[in-house]
């Protein structure tokens, strides 16, 4: 899985928020299981 675009289409907003798209291919599962794997690497805090 790669990350192929990475953007902020709201310039003005308090809380940042970045849209992340994602590019992968195989099964679902293993994308899946990819993602997560990626997804628990980030420093995400809930809001």
């Amino acid at each position: 899985m790669i990350v192929y675009a990475l953007r902020n289409p709201m310039t003005k907003e308090k809380q940042r928020l970045f849209f992340m798209h994602w590019w992968g291919v195989g099964r679902s599962q293993g994308l899946a299981v990819g993602l997560r794997a990626d997804l628990d690497k980030m420093n995400i805090q809930k809001a």
